[in-house]
Parts: C-alpha cells; structure tokens; sequence
C-alpha cells in the first residue's frame, strides 16, 4: 500500500438476531474483517454475553442494543440509540427470524402470526425505520431459506413468510435505487445452529435430519461459517451490481 494514501473507511454493520447461529458468526466474521459492529437481540442477558464473547474473542467493542424483531415498539429506541452514538451503517443484515414447524391441520392465529411478524413484517418495518440510518450505497441482506424454493412438510407459514420479504425486495429494489441502496437475499440450507432445538426438535430428530443429508452432495449439515463467503460479497462495494438477487449456499440440497 502506498503510505501517502489515505486508510481505508472503517465501515459499520447493524445484524439483527446476532446472539446465535448465522448472526453470531457473521459478526464476529466482520469485525476479523474491520468493520464495526452492531447487533440486536430479544433477550438481554443473552445479548450481553454475545457481546462480551465477542469481545474476549476479537477484542472489538460491540454495540448492542435489545430489540425484538416481533415488537415494533422497540424500533424507536433502537433508531434513537443510533442517533445518540452518531452511528450510521454501510451494511445491514436483517438476520433475526423463527422457524416453528406445524402442520395445516395445526396451525392457529397465534402460530401464524408470530412466524409472519418476526420473518416477513419484523423485518420489513425494520428496514423502514432504519433507512434515514442508511448511508448511500448501503447493502442490505436478508436471510432467507430454501424452504422458498423446496417444500418442507410443516413448513407452509415458515416458507410463505421467507417469501413474502424476497417478493417485496423486487419492489423496494426500485423505491431505493435513487440512493443506491441495494437489498439481497441469503438462502442458507440445513444448518446447524440452535434453531433446531428451538424449534423443538430432539437431538434423535437432529441426529435423524443429519442421517438423510448424508446423501446430499454435501453430505452433512451446512454450519454457518459456511455461509460468510457469501455473505462478505453481497455487503461489499464489490457486489454493487448485484440487487434484488438470491444467493443459495444448500451444500446441494437442492440438486
């Protein structure tokens, strides 16, 4: 590097749903790779040790603030503690999601509305409220699934919500391409994370789920630092030509 040049921008990160799993992994991810970093979580102890393991193992300070992606009352305090620390972002990644399995014959109003509003309307008015925060030329990613594409039985709300956010992605593409703001989506295959115990699954059901991957390509479940190589490029200047695009990283789920 030339010594008269200027050092790069540090740039700054909010991830939604960042305590576990993909969140957790991509923040430490980019603080490794400079960026400063802020996350969000829904319950607060859980939040505060992510922060502090983040910083015994990197040794960056992260911020992060509570913030439940089924509550959009916490969008105000969220917003205003950005403006209180002179904090806006280059990259937003609205990561925070649930996956509860049940079947039509299962469903109710209760079920149905909190898989729709963490997945689909969480991060849609999160989006929203965070756009005055968004510096020009920001990448926004969203995490979705391959449950948009492949059918999963017990997965017909989970599925339609992930969808319903990379269907209106299209749209807001064209309502923020004047400030060159772009979104895109991340379709993460079988991963293990602790979202199969949250979703109520036992460790035979996992060790089952972990017997039929065998026969993929891949072979076994994807973890989720095998989804940071993607991640880096589409919240990289250097994928600036990339919107409104789906990037699926399935270990061949899929074939």
């Amino acid at each position: 590097m030339n010594p008269t040049s200027p050092a790069p921008e540090t740039k700054t990160l909010l991830i939604t749903g960042a305590t576990s799993g993909i969140g957790y992994a991509a923040a430490r991810h980019f603080i490794e790779l400079g960026w400063k970093l802020v996350i969000t979580g829904r319950d607060k102890a859980r939040l505060e040790r992510a922060c502090e393991k983040l910083k015994q193992e990197t040794g960056a300070e992260v911020l992060g603030i509570l913030a439940d992606s089924a509550e959009l009352s916490h969008l105000g305090p969220l917003v205003q503690t950005l403006d209180e620390c002179n904090i806006r972002l280059d990259g937003l990644l609205l990561n925070a999601g649930v996956f509860q399995p049940f079947a039509l014959t299962d469903m109710s109003d209760e079920l149905y509305e909190q898989t729709m509003q963490v997945n689909f309307k969480g991060p849609l008015f999160t989006l929203n409220a965070l756009l005055p925060k968004l510096n020009r030329g920001a990448s926004v990613v969203y995490t979705s699934s391959i449950a948009v594409d492949k059918g999963f039985a017990g997965a017909a709300i989970y599925s339609a919500s992930k969808g319903a956010f990379e269907a209106a992605m299209k749209a807001l593409n064209l309502e923020l391409a004047g400030q060159k703001i772009r979104i895109n989506s991340l379709r993460p295959g079988v991963t293990l994370t602790e979202i199969q115990q949250k979703a109520g699954f036992s460790q035979a059901q996992i060790d089952g789920l972990g017997g039929q991957l065998a026969a993929t390509a891949f072979g076994d479940f994807l973890l989720p630092s095998h989804m940071l190589s993607a991640l880096t490029f589409l919240l990289s200047p250097g994928s600036e030509g990339v919107i409104g695009t789906t990037v699926t990283v399935d270990g061949g789920y899929c074939l």
